[in-house]
């Protein structure tokens, strides 16, 4: 979600960048962040019709710009939204050469890399199975 909205605060430079990712199932993830990559929101997952109105009531009176493969889902909800919103080139997956920027700029961590799941995934092992343990 950060990368994406790295590639629009580049590209724009605007008050607000809500990126927003098709999840399937009626669902997008969601992110609100500041221009200067500040999260202005936790990661999350909700319906489309839930998303305009957590993004207008986090950004107060500043511009939203929408970034993200999920933002044809979210369109619908616009026209009630009474908010200046703007629509990103941004519009699709996250550019490798911002997530290189981003690394490069972070801070060096000892810890171990771990999957970040906003939903439980969709494989499950069959009953009665269990995990192979690591090598």
């Amino acid at each position: 979600l950060e990368a994406v909205a790295a590639a629009v605060t580049e590209a724009q430079g605007q008050d607000c960048i809500a990126v927003i990712f098709d999840a399937r199932r009626d669902e997008v993830y969601v992110q609100l962040f500041a221009p200067d990559l500040t999260p202005m929101t936790e990661p999350g997952i909700m319906t489309p019709e839930e998303a305009v109105p957590h993004f207008c009531q986090h950004a107060g009176d500043r511009q939203i710009i929408l970034a993200g493969t999920g933002v044809p889902l979210v369109v619908p909800g616009l026209a009630i939204a009474r908010h200046p919103f703007l629509m990103s080139a941004a519009l699709g997956q996250p550019d490798a050469v911002q997530i290189a920027r981003l690394a490069w700029r972070a801070e060096p961590s000892s810890d171990v890399p771990s999957p970040f799941y906003l939903r439980a995934p969709d494989a499950k092992l069959p009953a009665g199975a269990t995990a192979p343990e690591p090598d």
